[in-house]
């Protein structure tokens, strides 16, 4: 959902489906795990914090995920992303969502989409000129019109960098003020490293933030943990100081960054479940060494230290589902047991 990182991941996912987060936090992530959490036992009710689970609309079918996803252990699927094209028109990328959104909510599951991610970060792509004065109105309706016939419960914002200009206060007020009276919430995938582009005014739009606590490192070329407890939670509490802190959701990541020994390259992103496989050590330690390669990850022990330090705040997002572990070794459920 971030950079170079996520604009790698995202130019994967486009080869492979043709889809557009996390950006981030909105941009996608690469290494998908291929399971994500089934073969565990279904938790009965609904986890009592709230976590936001972006699943990615390249890494499968939305019939697969209906069965696959521990509804219960997520009270906000956020699917990145829709395709908007330059006239405005909004499509998910899959026939299968009338279906996926019944089946989550039937589960106590709220259902969202995500619009934007890391295709927005230089230049803004088709919301560059969306957002302006001329065309906003209208996109605006389509937005709402769109959100209202699929039955979504939330619009999720992940414009990130150049993408959120000068508008971007007018645009994200105006859908607020239209999606609000009609049961929507309006969300946001949100950064530091372009926060100072999103007004005060803006924030207080938002049911709630998702902070993208992770890719935090100086360069793509130098091997080191990007989202440690004490950098993760520096990130967030930035946004603490803005925005009341039940609406600050702690992101996390479900991936790891593998960089050659000394660095010089951008590093692979590999799902956790993968790392777990591969090396039993990724449920306790942050950091894997082999012969050639250092991989920085948060493991199963860090996820639960975060997962309780966001009860002190809006609760917990992930980026992203289908990188977790499957069964008892479910990131997704270590969150759960981590808080209840």
């Amino acid at each position: 959902m971030t950079r170079a990182v996520r604009n790698l991941a995202l130019l994967i996912g486009l080869v492979g489906t043709m889809t557009a987060c996390g950006g981030g936090e909105s941009g996608p992530r690469g290494g998908a795990s291929g399971g994500i959490g089934s073969g565990a036992e279904p938790p009965k009710t609904p986890t009592s914090m709230r976590t936001v689970a972006y699943v990615p609309s390249y890494r499968g079918q939305l019939a697969n995920w209906s069965r696959q996803l521990e509804f219960a252990n997520m009270t906000y699927v956020n699917l990145s992303f829709v395709e908007v094209d330059e006239a405005g028109n909004v499509r998910f990328p899959d026939a299968g969502l009338p279906g996926f959104v019944a089946s989550a909510q039937a589960a106590g599951a709220k259902v969202c989409v995500a619009l934007g991610g890391a295709t927005t970060i230089d230049t803004g792509g088709v919301f560059a000129t969306l957002l302006t004065d001329a065309q906003r109105p209208a996109f605006v309706d389509k937005l709402v019109t769109y959100t209202l016939d699929n039955k979504l419960d939330c619009l999720d914002v992940d414009l990130e960098g150049n993408g959120v200009n000068e508008y971007y206060e007018a645009f994200v007020t105006e859908l607020a003020a239209r999606l609000k009276p009609q049961g929507v919430e309006l969300t946001a995938a949100v950064a530091g490293w372009f926060g100072d582009r999103i007004s005060d005014r803006a924030l207080a739009s938002f049911d709630f933030i998702n902070v993208m606590a992770y890719d935090l490192y100086q360069s793509n070329r130098v091997p080191d943990q990007y989202s440690s407890i004490a950098a993760a939670t520096a990130e967030v509490e930035k946004w603490a100081a803005r925005v009341p802190r039940d609406k600050v959701v702690y992101g996390v990541p479900f991936y790891g960054m593998r960089w050659p020994h000394g660095g010089g390259k951008a590093p692979e992103i590999i799902g956790y479940g993968d790392l777990l496989r591969a090396d039993a050590a990724a449920a306790t330690s942050d950091r894997l060494e082999a012969t050639d390669t250092i991989t920085y990850l948060n493991s199963r022990q860090t996820i639960q230290e975060k997962a309780r330090l966001a009860q002190t705040y809006g609760g917990i997002m992930v980026w992203e589902a289908s990188q977790d572990a499957t069964g008892a070794a479910s990131l997704f459920q270590a969150i759960r047991d981590a808080v209840e």
